[in-house]
């Protein structure tokens, strides 16, 4: 049984944004995609994460 809502809906789930490179490749290892690099002025950049149903 999954513990994700996009996998009982069967719709892709877009969780915000991973803080680091490091932490969004601990979300690759569940199933998310990095959808790119987001950085505005000089703020840190974030990783949008999308992660679709199994």
């Amino acid at each position: 049984m999954s513990r994700y809502h996009s996998d009982k809906t069967g719709f892709p789930m877009l969780t915000g944004q991973a803080p680091s490179v490091h932490s969004a490749r601990l979300y690759e290892r569940m199933a998310w995609k990095i959808m790119g690099e987001v950085q505005v002025g000089s703020s840190p950049p974030v990783f949008p994460i999308l992660r679709h149903p199994y």
